[in-house]
């Protein structure tokens, strides 16, 4: 059997509608490590099973692709109803990029524009350009908001959010934690049952 009894305490805890900050072996406030968008064969991120408990509505998980040259991971962390990552820059771990995941967002401020995803409306807001670019970009699934809080030195770097940001189906999570657990373990209650 390939059951991995390491999940349990993780679907316990997130099923039990508390917050979870996860601070695995980082200094206060950082979080865990951000969950990786390549999932190895029967291997689920607990990060992920918290991120999709964090947000239920939520089809479409943000995922770290790959890391700029120079960016780190600054940390994680799942809360009932929000999730968020983000990334640091440079040798004061200035924070570039903060990436959130809730069931929707505020747009106050926000201009719809064409979207690159298909199933998603995206929205942007500019709140300074020169020689520091700050804004947000909104993507809305149904169920949830995906949204990008960016501070970048330059217009350059804002391939970044596409780059080092991938999302994963919640589907292919839920097979993921059906496959490692043998069976035993579900990320989502069954139908018309509650958790």
């Amino acid at each position: 059997m390939r059951a991995r009894w390491i999940w349990v305490p993780l679907l316990l805890g997130s099923l039990s509608a508390c917050s979870l900050d996860l601070k695995l072996g980082q200094s206060p406030g950082a979080g865990a490590p951000a969950p990786m968008c390549r999932m190895a064969d029967g291997q689920v991120a607990g990060q992920l099973v918290l991120m999709a408990q964090s947000v239920p509505s939520a089809q479409i998980l943000p995922c770290l692709r790959r890391l700029p040259e120079g960016w780190t991971v600054g940390g994680f962390n799942a809360r009932k109803g929000r999730t968020r990552l983000w990334l640091t820059v440079g040798r004061e771990n200035r924070t570039a990029l903060n990436v959130v995941l809730q069931h929707r967002c505020t747009l106050n401020g926000y201009a719809e524009v064409q979207s690159e995803v298909p199933e998603a409306s995206r929205f942007d807001r500019l709140t300074s350009s020169g020689a520091v670019l700050r804004g947000s970009r909104a993507y809305i699934y149904p169920g949830s908001c995906l949204r990008y809080d960016y501070t970048l030195l330059d217009a350059s770097a804002l391939p970044v959010l596409n780059t080092a940001i991938g999302t994963l189906d919640r589907a292919a999570v839920a097979a993921g934690v059906a496959e490692d657990s043998g069976g035993h373990l579900r990320l989502d209650p069954e139908p018309g049952r509650t958790s």
